[in-house]
């Protein structure tokens, strides 16, 4: 029964995220089609490069730069719309019309949350994986590279940075996401006004973590004294602070907070909705 509830939830979520991942990687495919390379101009007789011309016709730079903003939408359609698509299927499944189905079924209330959980990494996980796939087909051209360098997956960054990078944007998506179903979970156990009253929860847990994040980063300055260099931006902790070592162990301790709080929320989600669900 639970893989059934998973694979329920998952075909509603992705039946608009597929749309943006296809979108998102024929963005990609069509802005590395039309890539196109600079002819260098020089000064006179010294040979200095003055600058470079574009080889390519005006058409082919225009729908490059077409292609190119449209992965910047589709990067950021498709994490919102994801997330959305969670919150929707939770509040309609668990609060809406289908909640009177929902709550008959001969499972636990254990399982319905656990596959409401499960389906939630696996499709931030699946989302993850798509623009995984697409970073690396954009790499093979300079647009491109410029592109994924600036959302901080950089050619001379090393392997572990890349992978806390990947990990931290899973775990971050996840917890926004759960930080939401703890909004309509408490919103829903008001009696008025719980689609406000969920939006507003929402901020408030989102806001907390932030402060738990901030004091867990204090506590781990008091037991490393490398750590005190974030609350410390004098000239002479400069360089430390952008070192990719740094940078790469503060990502991995970033995470493992992230991880800590998904675990403790999604605890908390359970005893919630065990606890009883007022239907709409």
């Amino acid at each position: 029964m639970l893989a059934k509830l998973i694979k329920y939830d998952l075909k509603f979520i992705f039946k608009t995220v597929n749309i943006y991942l296809i979108l998102l990687l024929l963005s990609v495919i069509f802005h590395n089609i039309t890539s196109y390379d600079y002819t260098p101009t020089f000064l006179d007789a010294s040979g200095q490069v003055f600058g470079s011309d574009p080889d390519a016709p005006v058409i082919i730079q225009f729908l490059h730069t077409v292609f190119y903003n449209a992965i910047i939408a589709m990067l950021i359609g498709l994490v919102l719309n994801s997330i959305i698509r969670i919150w929707g299927r939770f509040k309609y499944n668990m609060y809406g019309d289908e909640s009177y189905l929902t709550h008959t079924l001969p499972v636990s209330r254990k399982t319905l949350w656990l596959s409401k959980f499960l389906s939630l990494l696996l499709t931030i996980l699946g989302v993850i994986a798509g623009i995984g796939i697409s970073f690396w087909i954009l790499s093979f051209v300079p647009t491109g590279r410029n592109l994924i360098g600036s959302l901080g997956f950089t050619e001379q960054a090393p392997f572990n940075y890349t992978i806390a990078l990947l990990v931290g944007l899973y775990v971050e998506m996840v917890f926004i996401t759960l930080c939401g179903i703890t909004g309509l979970i408490l919103g829903h156990r008001a009696s008025n006004h719980r689609g406000l009253r969920s939006i507003i929860f929402g901020f408030i847990i989102y806001g907390f973590s932030a402060i738990l994040l901030l004091g867990f980063l204090a506590l781990w300055s008091k037991l490393d004294p490398s750590i005190t260099a974030l609350f410390n931006t004098t000239a002479s902790n400069h360089y430390e602070l952008h070192s990719m070592d740094f940078i790469t162990k503060i990502l991995f301790g970033i995470d493992l907070a992230y991880t800590a709080m998904i675990a403790i929320l999604a605890l908390i989600n359970y005893r919630l909705l065990k606890s009883g669900v007022d239907v709409d």
